[in-house]
């Protein structure tokens, strides 16, 4: 019965008789399936040696049912100038599938064992194909993006690409080291992104040499197809080591062309595949004949350290994708390997983006060195400095010979740790971005604080004549109580209104005051309704408003009233130190809210016990009118009795006894209860004036100065508050201005194109914040010339090359941005930090305020002129009552 085909590394027996000689008819040879070619599949490749005439014979399983698999159609084939000594065999089973037109799917293959399924798992991710040109072979993957191969493999590399495959993935890659081409051992050393190959295993290297006679195999890729990577796997072939020397391992595995470079491995104990040797070459003679089972190796022994030391020993340039590697160290790099180091060192440029290890260095413009020994960080320097980048190879390959020769031990760590070097560099970085951004902070602080005090210097000039008073919550009657003081220093009353303030708003009220917003005036102050009064002066009153003010709440004593009695009297002080207090320590808050307490419980036990004794009259005075009336009741039934002749009392009943005796029980009960509501009082809780209570209101500090009123002791304090608690009175008189600017940029023009630029100007008056002329193209070192354009034209400027118009843009808008950037400015801001920052060099807070434009005698002349005749446009003439009905009449006529 025919069996479903074996996979790769499965034994197997072909049985046949070679040249067709009945000396040696059904010859049994034994081997393994070394490749599987095609979906059913359809070839097998083996290393069973046969001879011609074994076409057609059976292929069985090995083991005791020798199940038949297939048949031998090929035992020797040409391929690429030189005999291959694989054996093809067809499976049977794959054949009839075809010609029965079963899909490839559905054809059963036969399980493979778990011992060899894990061998092959690891020559596959051990194997890789190695391409250049129209030549490839094969090469051992030793891990970190490092591959072995043998020399003549990538012998045209410098003209052709080089390029790996394994297991679906394709990557280029580039020669790192390679034996001349007369020099012995036949090796190379490529470098590829280890990204790409991260599903692969390194290579294990066999510490002990081989030995004669035990088992071996050989992986390779004899015949390849680009256009199938996916199911791309080495062939694998085995055989035996039939001879070792120092240099040199001959073994009896079958090895094509496609095996050079490919690794011979030994199977451990443990099951596990580890490198002997690297395929150099089958055996040939002189006139081109090749033995495929005689073939030589180049034991990984005498070239391990060499590529151990290559890979881990070297200086890494670590490097930011966005600015690149540094340019300034080339020629000190160029030194360092072929002056000082040379083949003792290896230079490298890493993209830190694209490796995990060094994550940290990502997204940094400053280049840092890194000195690796034997896959070990120990040391690393920072910034371009091409002599101390000399210096330092010198000293770490004086210490590495140290370490050769008398044992020197050194700190090293893995490249993900971080040196001390690296550490106090890091700390020092934090500092610095710490200290520039509070400089950043500090910068913005101040400018508010000019702009604030600029607009506020502009707004008092417009407000002269109003004022105002603050009254904090506790001391709204004092507004009351100097209501006649107002009429004596002849203001009026423009607006009063009532405020929550919150902490922000405190510091614009209290905005360049002199009242010290310590904690208990600013919570006296939030705890409740601030009362602002807003006073205006007439207008042909000329007075300071601001000093008349002051004066009449912190200076003027009051003028005894000689109508009033000396205890009636304002005590001697002015207004503002009469309403000022002192804030309280804890313990006397908490009598007070104690004593408070303690007062309402009395206050609700007074009213309680007044209301029982008013329900108690009540209920008397009921009691009463109901004994009157059932007395009336009894008279008048004696009475009706006595008239029906009747007696004028009825007989008494036994139950009339039971209820006059409940009564007095009720009675007496009731009277027992009267004490007990008498002795039921309530218990006053303890006081605890130095114990905090859970859920307790805030307590402020005591001893410290409370305000009862406040005035503004300048202008500016004066328009900061009115502009933020009336803006509307503040509208009406003139606009207000803010201290927060909103996001902008600059842009800088040719001064040739400043009349196409003013037009975009008008159009956009309120995007463009400010604007000038200036000398130069860099904003931190242009000298001002001008403040508009009518200035500059009015300049003499022999040499106009370098003059540029520099404007500050808001980025609220697009528009006018993109309506600038068309006309080709020279300079844009890169962002809005950078603009901001470059807008407040050339344009300082007060910017042009002291600038006054000058006219011209002709200009004046014109602006007469036009305001005269547009007065004339609107100004109709007076027509007579009489002219105007006889135009109406003609009108009517018509």
């Amino acid at each position: 019965m025919v069996k479903p085909p074996p996979e790769r590394g499965s034994n197997i027996q072909v049985h046949s008789t070679p040249f067709g000689c009945e000396v040696f008819l059904n010859a049994v040879t034994r081997g393994s399936v070394c490749g599987v070619v095609g979906k059913r599949p359809s070839l097998l490749l083996t290393d069973a040696a046969t001879a011609l005439g074994s076409e057609g014979g059976p292929v069985y399983t090995e083991g005791p049912t020798k199940e038949l698999v297939g048949a031998v159609v090929c035992s020797v084939s040409w391929w690429r100038g030189e005999w291959v000594g694989l054996t093809l065999a067809a499976p049977l089973r794959s054949i009839l599938a075809a010609k029965l037109r079963v899909p490839p799917d559905s054809v059963p293959r036969a399980p493979i064992s778990p011992h060899h399924s894990h061998i092959l798992e690891q020559i596959d991710r051990v194997t890789i194909l190695v391409r250049c040109g129209n030549a490839w072979g094969a090469g051992v993957y030793l891990g970190r993006g490092y591959v072995i191969t043998c020399a003549h493999v990538v012998k045209h590399h410098a003209s052709s690409k080089v390029s790996l495959y394994c297991q679906g993935v394709k990557e280029t890659a580039i020669v790192r080291y390679k034996t001349a081409d007369d020099k012995a051992y036949d090796l190379a050393l490529l470098f590829t992104n280890p990204q790409c190959w991260t599903h692969l295993l390194p290579a294990e290297f066999s510490e002990e040499p081989a030995t004669k006679g035990e088992s071996v195999l050989a992986a390779g890729y004899p015949y390849f197809n680009e256009n199938n990577l996916e199911d791309l796997k080495p062939t694998v072939t085995s055989g035996h080591v039939n001879n070792v020397s120092p240099s040199l391992i001959q073994t009896s595995c079958c090895v094509q062309s496609g095996f050079s470079g490919g690794p011979i491995f030994r199977i451990s104990n443990s099951n596990k595949v580890e490198v002997l040797g690297i395929i150099a070459s089958n055996a040939k003679t002189e006139t081109g004949a090749c033995y495929p089972y005689i073939n030589m190796a180049v034991p990984t022994r005498t070239f391990l350290k060499i590529i151990q030391h290559f890979i881990l020993d070297r200086g890494m340039e670590v490097y930011s994708d966005f600015c690149g590697s540094c340019l300034a160290t080339g020629n000190a790099i160029r030194k360092g390997k072929l002056e000082i180091g040379q083949d003792r060192i290896a230079m490298v440029k890493t993209l830190a983006d694209n490796v995990d290890a060094l994550s940290r260095f990502k997204d940094k413009s400053e280049p840092v060195f890194l000195f690796i020994h034997r896959g070990k960080l120990t040391r690393a320097m920072f910034g371009a400095n091409g002599i101390e980048l000399c210096r330092m190879i010198e000293e770490e390959l004086g210490l590495m010979q140290k370490e050769v020769t008398i044992g020197l031990k050194r700190h090293k760590q893995d490249i993900m740790e971080l040196l001390p070097e690296e550490a106090a560099k890091i700390q020092a970085d934090l500092r610095l971005e710490e200290q520039a951004r509070e400089n950043v902070e500090r910068l913005r602080i101040l400018t508010l604080a000019a702009r604030k005090r600029r607009v506020n210097d502009r707004l008092a000039s417009h407000i002269r004549r109003i004022n105002f008073i603050m009254f904090w919550p506790h001391c709204h009657k004092a507004h009351y109580d100097l209501y006649e003081k107002w009429d004596m220093i002849n203001i009026q009353v423009a607006a009063k209104e009532t405020f929550i303030i919150t902490e922000e708003g405190a510091k614009e009220a209290l905005y360049m005051s002199d009242v010290e917003p310590n904690e208990a005036c600013l919570h006296a102050l939030m705890s409740g309704e601030t009362l602002v009064v807003v006073f205006k002066m007439f207008d042909t009153d000329h007075r300071n408003f601001v000093k008349l003010l002051r004066h009449a709440l912190y200076e003027e004593i009051p003028v005894p009233k000689e109508d009033v009695p000396p205890e009636k009297q304002l005590p001697p002080i002015p207004a503002y130190e009469r309403y000022a207090t002192i804030s309280k320590t804890a313990r006397e808050v908490r009598r007070e809210r104690y004593e408070a307490r303690m007062q309402k419980l009395r206050d609700e036990r007074e009213e309680r016990e007044r209301l029982e004794a008013e329900q108690a009259r009540l209920a008397k005075e009921a009691e009463e009118e109901r004994l009157r009336l059932e007395k009336q009741r009894q008279e008048e039934e004696r009475m009706a009795r006595i008239q029906a002749g009747l007696p004028a009392d009825p007989e008494p009943e036994d139950r009339g006894e039971e209820v006059e005796g409940e009564e007095i029980e009720k009675v007496e009960n009731e009277g027992e209860t009267e004490p007990e509501e008498q002795e039921k009082v309530e218990e006053e809780e303890e006081f605890h004036s130095d114990v905090s209570v859970d859920g307790e209101d805030y307590i402020p500090p005591g001893g410290l100065l409370v305000p009862g009123l406040y005035s503004p002791p300048n202008d500016l304090a004066k328009a900061n508050a009115l502009s933020y608690f009336y803006p509307k009175i503040v509208l009406e008189l003139t606009p207000i201005e803010s201290e927060h600017l909103p996001p902008h940029v600059l842009v800088m023009f040719s001064i040739d194109k400043r009349l196409e630029v003013k037009e975009v100007m008008d159009t956009f008056q309120d995007e463009v914040l400010n604007y000038g002329i200036f000398v130069g193209d860099d904003p931190y070192t242009a000298e001002h010339l001008a403040f508009t354009i009518k200035q500059y034209d009015k300049m003499t400027r022999p040499r106009k090359h370098k003059d540029r118009l520099a404007i500050m843009v808001s980025r609220k808008r697009s528009l006018p941005l993109l309506q600038l950037a068309g006309l080709n400015p020279c300079y844009i801001s890169s962002d809005v930090t950078s603009g901001e920052r470059e807008c407040l060099t050339l344009f300082p807070v007060g910017y042009g305020d002291e600038y006054v434009e000058e006219e011209s005698i002709k200009e004046e002349e014109e602006g007469e002129v036009v305001a005269v005749t547009e007065a004339a446009d609107t100004v109709e003439p007076d027509v007579p009552d009489e002219a105007k009905e006889d135009e109406d009449e003609d009108e009517e006529e018509d």
